[in-house]
């Protein structure tokens, strides 16, 4: 990253890479911040799953047990379980926004990659023609000794 800002910095004038750059760099911001969002949502989902967990237990214990559960505690439960739908649904979308971010970042780094690429043979192309250039006018440029 350092590189492609030092670069970045020497070719003011190429407003391609400069574009480029910034680009890359919002969606890295975005990346992070979509990555961070998913974190969270993912530990809310281990909290609520271990809960579900516990819950889910008691009832066995309580079936062999052959205690009679109440009707609030079915209700209870299914009120959860709704709500665990629902988190569910919300962390399906964050995860695909986070594959689309991802994908989008890569393609952003493989146009960057061939406008590097495209920049670095205009560039060696010029060297020759100036190379050739003062050879042809008998001036040996002086890295060349």
């Amino acid at each position: 990253m350092q590189k492609l800002e030092q670069e970045y910095q020497a070719l003011l004038q190429d407003t391609g890479i400069r574009t480029a750059f910034k680009m890359l760099v919002q969606e890295q911001h975005k990346y992070e911040t979509k990555r961070q969002s998913v974190k969270e949502i993912e530990e809310r989902w281990k909290k609520l799953s271990e809960q579900i967990q516990e819950k889910k237990k008691a009832i066995e214990i309580a079936q062999q047990l052959y205690l009679q559960c109440t009707y609030a505690i079915f209700q209870e439960a299914r009120m959860r379980q709704q709500s665990m739908k629902k988190n569910l649904i919300a962390l399906k979308s964050a995860h695909e926004m986070f594959l689309q971010s991802v994908r989008h970042m890569k393609d952003l780094t493989r146009r960057l990659k061939a406008l590097m690429q495209i920049w670095m043979k205009s560039v060696m192309i010029q060297v020759r023609s100036v190379t050739s250039l003062c050879w042809s006018k008998n001036m040996h440029p002086s890295w060349s000794n």
